[in-house]
């Protein structure tokens, strides 16, 4: 058995989910993220930490959910994204779905031997039965389900459920330990209640819609439809934590998830900045309103992302570009300074594109380069028998260190080490244990 060592959760889920050994399809790339998730919570997510993981041992633990029932009667997006997590963490989900085609995303394309993938990207880990929720056999063998489920998750209107007799009131007196959620566009509550919802509606009566694309032009719709996963954010944190309240009480709980809430919560500090300053915030495009450089940029072979956001990463920035003699310069020493010249700021990094600073793109586990098409210039030093990441560089100027590739390490301050035996430079992402 290969032995593997991990920094952390977030390099163990990246590693495992775009750089496995073998050739997979949709369906095993899912399965590996999935079991890659309860791989890294069965040995824990502290960060800067080393962890030795043996795959032989992925099977013992299902995940911190395992042994939780949940009865989905969710469709589409929002609700699906809410079991879906649940499901992540090992919970057993049963998707309720009507007759006829079932769930409405089993038509959606593109399709893969006949399956919807949109459908299977929301739904994988699930199993599924059908019934028809308009037969008093359908709502009776519901509601025997419900009364043997920890969780039931619904997104229809609200008041639907409560006609169809699966209402919490119903279900909570036969199971008085049932968490029940219930997701919708605007709550459970309030005047707008009985309105149907989509992401983009959502999207443009939160405030998010009108944040989002280029500057001095219309708002356009986030690519994500966070109006609809804003529901798999905050449903799973209302379940678990009033999967936690029983431990307390013994008693279940109704939880209303307000998709236009959820994504109002989102647009976080942009709201005070608005109070505070009287303006609306407006369409930023990649350039972040407060802090500076923030965004992409050309280089000579692509474009480089940059995000600066203290005076330290600026310093940082100054020395991976050659721009040391800014530094200390007055009109970019502080955030605010910056921000009130950011035309100047973004004109000093054309400065460095202009001096032909390359994108860095071998930022890669040593794995041959024909395994993966995103990457390339892959290559593993000699004497590490682990998958470390290695970023490869001719010397500079004078046969030094390079001093004009941008990249994760350079900015946070980590050395190039010289390697003899191949006349280069490299960084490396960590040094594991022996």
């Amino acid at each position: 058995m290969e032995r593997i060592v991990y920094e952390d959760v977030e390099t163990a889920l990246f590693r495992a989910a775009l750089f496995g050994e073998d050739q997979r399809d949709a369906a095993s790339d899912a399965a590996l993220i999935n079991g890659a998730a309860r791989w890294c919570l069965r040995v824990g997510t502290a960060r800067h930490k080393h962890f030795v993981m043996d795959s032989s041992a992925l099977p013992e633990w299902a995940g911190p959910l395992s042994g939780i029932r949940v009865l989905d009667f969710s469709r589409v997006l929002a609700g699906p994204a809410a079991s879906l997590a649940l499901a992540d963490m090992g919970a057993e989900i049963i998707k309720v779905e009507p007759p006829g085609s079932g769930d409405d995303t089993r038509t959606f394309p593109p399709f893969s031997d006949g399956h919807s993938v949109y459908f299977l990207g929301i739904n994988r880990g699930k199993k599924s039965i059908v019934i028809d929720l308009k037969s008093p056999d359908g709502v009776a063998l519901a509601r025997g389900l419900a009364a043997k489920c920890d969780i039931l998750i619904e997104n229809y209107r609200p008041g639907v459920m409560d006609r169809l007799g699966l209402g919490y009131d119903v279900l909570s007196a036969g199971n008085p330990g049932l968490i029940y959620c219930a997701i919708s566009g605007f709550g459970m509550t309030g005047p707008l209640r009985d309105y149907p919802s989509f992401d983009i509606v959502t999207q443009a009566m939160s405030g998010a819609f009108s944040v989002n694309g280029e500057r001095d032009k219309p708002p356009i719709r986030l690519g994500l439809p966070m109006g609809d996963l804003v529901g798999g954010i905050n449903g799973p944190i209302g379940i678990l934590a009033a999967l936690y309240e029983r431990t307390q009480t013994g008693k279940g709980r109704m939880i209303d998830v307000s998709l236009l809430d959820g994504l109002m919560g989102l647009l976080a500090y942009l709201p005070q900045i608005a109070w505070h300053s009287g303006e609306n915030p407006k369409p930023q495009g990649n350039p972040h309103p407060n802090l500076v450089p923030y965004g992409v940029f050309p280089a000579s072979d692509g474009l480089m992302v940059i995000a600066c956001l203290t005076n330290a990463f600026w310093a940082n920035v100054c020395r991976a570009l050659g721009l040391e003699d800014y530094i200390e310069d007055p009109r970019y020493n502080t955030l605010e300074q910056r921000r009130h010249n950011r035309i100047d700021v973004d004109e000093l990094i054309g400065q460095a594109h202009r001096r032909g600073l390359r994108v860095l793109l071998d930022f890669v586990p040593n794995h041959t380069s024909d395994q993966h098409r995103w990457f390339r210039h892959s290559r593993k030093r000699r004497d590490d028998p682990y998958r470390d990441w290695y970023i490869w560089a001719d010397p500079g100027p004078g046969g030094g260190p390079p001093n004009n590739w941008l990249s994760a390490f350079a900015l946070v301050g980590s050395a190039w080490t010289f390697d003899a035996p191949t006349g280069q430079y490299y960084l490396h992402s960590y040094t594991p244990q022996q």
